[in-house]
């Protein structure tokens, strides 16, 4: 019975932290604001439109199991850059 508790109370906070994940629809106006506050498990969708700032990502981590995921708006939303 103890173990069965403690096994609900662990699945409860491991619940808890996945839905701390946020999902941040961005414009090529804002975009470059939301990149400090990215964590392991934030999805930033970038609305259609051109994006030409920089995608500074120095120190932004996710993990295997809480990847950043960084998406568009189908062929609507060009990234300009270089390598």
């Amino acid at each position: 019975m103890r173990r069965s508790i403690s096994l609900l109370i662990f699945v409860t906070i491991i619940s808890a932290l996945k839905l701390s994940a946020n999902f941040i629809t961005a414009t090529p106006a804002n975009y470059t604001s939301y990149f400090v506050t990215l964590k392991p498990g934030d999805t930033l969708f970038l609305s259609a439109g051109s994006y030409n700032n920089q995608l500074n990502l120095n120190n932004r981590n996710g993990t295997a199991a809480d990847p950043i995921v960084i998406t568009g708006e189908g062929n609507t939303t060009l990234f300009n850059g270089n390598a």
